[in-house]
């Protein structure tokens, strides 16, 4: 039988060098993982609640938009008698403004 490959005690000491370096970077990543993963745990209720708010926000904003619209509408198509009667109750509002 031949003689197979020997392996000495330097190329153990790589090998042990290797399996250790590669060992400390990949709990190096898992340990950066854990963190973003907790980071992104704690902010992800904010960012909810944001976007929670800003839907309510847009929400409110079409309302208003709308509402001003009715009432640009329902003051151009009213008659000239219920003009004269509205002004007549607002005279005061306009003159405060």
């Amino acid at each position: 039988m031949a003689p197979g490959p020997t392996v000495d005690s330097t190329m153990i000491w790589q090998m042990q060098v290797v399996i250790c370096v590669s060992t400390i970077v990949t709990c190096f990543f898992l340990v950066w993982t854990m963190l973003l993963i907790n980071a992104n745990l704690m902010v992800w209720p904010l960012v909810v609640n944001e976007m929670r708010l800003k839907m309510i926000r847009d929400n409110e904003y079409e309302l208003v938009h709308c509402y001003k619209r009715e009432l640009l509408l329902s003051h151009l198509f009213q008659s000239p008698d219920e003009e004269n009667i509205d002004e007549e109750h607002a005279g005061i509002d306009h003159v405060q403004r």
